[in-house]
């Protein structure tokens, strides 16, 4: 056979290796992607969490009630999550206003994460309950 009539089958090897390296630097780029994601939505998650502290804890805070919170002396502690085996701090300033019975709360939730400190803080008012002889 001569090489005029000769025709080309198949791909050459730089062609293949060409292929290869694109294919393979994609991969590499979505997999990169994928877990940013991940941790983008693990990190919602925990924020997410501690938002849902902070709440039930200003809840419990207002249904104790602010009068019998101050009396008791006690303004942080520690939370542990059953499920993930999470440690939350908490901790909350209360201060009295100029109007009698009416106090600002600022409340915060802390934890590590990631070798980071991580924290989300929240305030409300509240009006101390009064006692009904």
């Amino acid at each position: 056979m001569t090489m005029a009539g000769y025709s080309k089958k198949g791909f050459s090897l730089v062609e293949v290796l060409a292929a290869s390296v694109l294919l393979g630097g994609a991969v590499v780029v979505l997999c990169g992607l994928s877990a940013r994601s991940l941790e983008a939505v693990r990190l919602n998650r925990e924020y997410e969490r501690a938002w849902d502290l902070l709440d039930r804890q200003l809840i419990l805070l207002d249904e104790v009630g602010v009068g019998s919170f101050l009396e008791e002396g006690r303004n942080s502690g520690q939370i542990k999550d059953a499920v993930s085996g999470w440690q939350w701090q908490w901790r909350a300033q209360v201060e009295e206003l100029d109007i009698t019975g009416v106090y600002d709360i600022t409340l915060r939730i802390q934890w590590d994460s990631g070798g980071c400190s991580r924290s989300v803080s929240g305030q409300t008012r509240l009006r101390a309950r009064q006692t009904v002889l």
